[in-house]
């Protein structure tokens, strides 16, 4: 005789809580917007490379027609981060998250003051434009003022990578032994580079102020997320769009550039590393996005925790 179990029979009751479902970070929304940063870092690349910039005079020599579409490339990707760093303000509630995109912001906004004049004068028609904001802002672009600005930025550039490196993972035991490894990368690095730099006859303190700004600065930026072992732990994807741009373009700097010789070696090699930059910008981009994005989820993800859990105390 077979006994079956009764469709109606009460199940056993658990009173173990139930864990919420896991964020999705890759919704449908999200999904369009990184590929809309995608295509518009993208489209930046390219036109920087092709060297055409829209409304040049027809006299331009290649140098400037690169410099001008690199500008011009430049000058749509900052407005992005600045964009993304308000933006991202409404989403976040990380106090270190939430600096770093207002340091970046800031920054870059101080670069957007330091394209304009050039993507604009690339234009026949705005150059009149251009003209008069350069005058308006002479001082920004005088020989005192603008290497102490430059720096500025560099280091406000270098605390808000700190402040990503450190709201994608917060501080560790580990981090005692990594920050000197961090420190002595850093140093050594940029000395390697100030030593093999070819420097002109007479160094400015301008110049120091300039090297110190794309070696020092940047180093340091890329080793607080890149030699950061808990970062990689948290999200090897993020550490790779911060970084990876970055990398590349102080290999082709400091390594591939020495190879490249001949006629117009100049500009193709401006050409390179103003494709690579912007290639890299975009990662960043994308980088902060992952971030911000990671740190809505998790705050989901606790608060359905939290009250799942006031829930079964309620109900015990």
């Amino acid at each position: 005789m077979t006994f079956e179990s009764e469709p109606l029979a009460a199940q056993p009751q658990s009173d173990e809580p139930v864990l919420p479902e896991k964020p999705h970070p890759w919704a449908p929304p999200f999904r369009f917007l990184v590929a809309l940063v995608a295509l518009i870092g993208l489209a930046a690349t390219l036109y920087s490379f092709v060297g055409k910039p829209i409304g040049s005079n027809p006299f331009y020599s290649s140098l400037i027609s690169y410099v001008a579409s690199a500008n011009q490339a430049a000058l749509v990707l900052n407005s992005v981060f600045v964009v993304v760093g308000v933006a991202g303000l409404w989403f976040t509630r990380s106090a270190l998250l939430r600096t770093g995109l207002v340091l970046l912001a800031i920054s870059s906004l101080g670069a957007i003051l330091l394209i304009l004049p050039v993507a604009l004068v690339a234009f026949s028609s705005f150059q009149t434009w251009g003209l008069s904001f350069y005058s308006s802002f002479a001082f920004l672009y005088s020989s005192p003022f603008m290497p102490l600005f430059e720096l500025a930025l560099g280091l406000l550039g270098f605390l808000s990578r700190l402040c990503f490196s450190y709201g994608l993972a917060r501080w560790q035991s580990s981090d005692k032994g990594y920050i000197w490894f961090q420190v002595v990368v850093t140093v050594g690095l940029g000395s390697i580079i100030f030593q093999t730099t070819s420097l002109p006859s007479g160094i400015s303190w301008a110049f120091i102020l300039e090297l110190a700004r794309g070696t020092y600065l940047g180093i340091a930026g890329l080793a607080c997320v890149l030699l950061r072992p808990a970062c990689w732990k948290a999200s090897p994807l993020i550490v790779l769009c911060m970084t990876a741009g970055e990398v590349v373009l102080y290999l082709f700097d400091e390594v591939i550039q020495r190879f490249i010789h001949g006629p117009g070696a100049g500009t193709q090699a401006y050409q390179i590393a103003s494709a690579i930059s912007l290639g890299g910008a975009t990662l960043v981009i994308l980088g902060v996005l992952l971030l911000i994005q990671r740190a809505r989820g998790q705050k989901e993800q606790k608060h359905a925790l939290e009250g799942d859990l006031a829930h079964l105390g309620t109900n015990a």
